[in-house]
């Protein structure tokens, strides 16, 4: 959904190379937040795109508090400075995964 709402009309195959998921993994994923209402899919040709829908957008701030939720929680057990050192080395890990593709 994050990368969906912050770009909309992205493609499949983008979502895979970023997310390094099998394209079927992502598809499963698609399917099943289109069935719950959270997005659209366009296609063009052979080509699809993914849209947020008004109720997809509408997760944004949730998804947001659930992450500052979630680095509070790892702050309390590993301490300030080592829960920010974590999340510095995940998007360390992220951009170099994302580099390969």
């Amino acid at each position: 959904m994050m990368i969906v709402n912050d770009n909309p009309g992205i493609g499949q195959k983008e979502m895979c190379e970023q997310l390094q998921l099998a394209p079927s993994t992502v598809t499963r994923f698609i399917d099943t937040l289109v069935h719950k209402g959270y997005l659209n899919r366009q296609s063009e040709g052979k080509v699809s795109h993914v849209y947020p829908t008004e109720a997809g957008e509408k997760l944004k701030s949730s998804i947001s508090e659930a992450w500052k939720s979630l680095h509070k929680r790892y702050d309390s057990v590993l301490g300030r400075e080592k829960g920010d050192a974590l999340t510095t080395m995940i998007d360390a890990a992220s951009d170099k995964l994302s580099k390969q593709g």
